[in-house]
């Protein structure tokens, strides 16, 4: 997950499969339904507190891990097909 829109959708994708209403989820969390609108919207401001409630009660976690960047040389070789030269056939 890489933003604050991956996080809402992976949220609202996760209480539609639980054939959970917002409010249900807002019973189930106290957090209001328009919080909970907000955060399935990828909204950036969402409280961590908030985030972890919803997370919590649908039953999935965050894990924090380095982002990771290519190499000059992983990129090179993943796009080295690309710097072929072509040839005309006759």
């Amino acid at each position: 997950m890489q933003s604050s829109i991956d996080l809402g959708r992976s949220c609202k994708a996760a209480r539609k499969s639980a054939t959970l209403t917002l409010a249900d989820l807002s019973t189930r969390t106290g957090i209001p339904t328009r919080s909970l609108v907000r955060l399935e919207a990828g909204d950036p401001s969402a409280p961590i507190g908030r985030v972890l409630a919803v997370l919590q009660s649908l039953g999935l976690g965050l894990n924090v891990v380095p982002i990771t960047r290519p190499t000059l040389e992983s990129l090179e070789a993943l796009y080295a097909e690309d710097n072929v030269p072509t040839t005309k056939s006759p």
